[in-house]
C-alpha cells in the first residue's frame, strides 16, 4: 500500500521531503501487526508504535497547530497539496476514467 500510494507517487514523495526526518520513518508491516495485535489483546483504546511517538501524540494538540501553521505559510508545500487536491478533484469529475 506504501510503496503505491507514496513510493511510486512523486508528487507524494516531495511533500514528504518537506517533513522532519524523523517524522517519515516507517517501521515494517510485522511490526504494525504485532502491536496492533498486542493492543487488541489488552482492549487498547489506541495503538501508538514505535513507543517513542507516545509523547509526541500528547502533544499533538499543541504540536499540530504550529505545525499546520508553518505548512500553511510555506508555498512548496500549498503547491504540493494542491497538486494532490486536482488530482483527487479530476477523479471525482471522472469516476472510472
Amino acid at each position: 500500500m506504501i510503496q503505491q500510494a507514496v513510493d511510486h507517487d512523486d508528487v507524494v514523495t516531495e511533500l514528504f521531503s518537506t517533513m522532519p526526518k524523523p517524522l517519515t520513518e516507517r517501521i515494517t508491516p510485522e511490526a504494525a501487526a504485532l502491536a496492533i495485535a498486542n493492543a487488541l489483546e489488552v482492549r487498547a483504546p489506541s495503538v501508538i508504535h514505535p513507543p517513542r511517538w507516545r509523547a509526541l501524540a500528547g502533544l499533538r494538540g499543541i504540536v499540530g497547530p504550529a505545525v499546520d501553521a508553518h505548512f500553511a505559510r510555506d508555498r512548496r508545500t500549498l503547491d504540493l497539496v494542491a497538486q494532490l487536491d486536482a488530482r483527487v478533484q479530476a477523479r471525482a469529475d471522472h469516476p472510472g476514467a
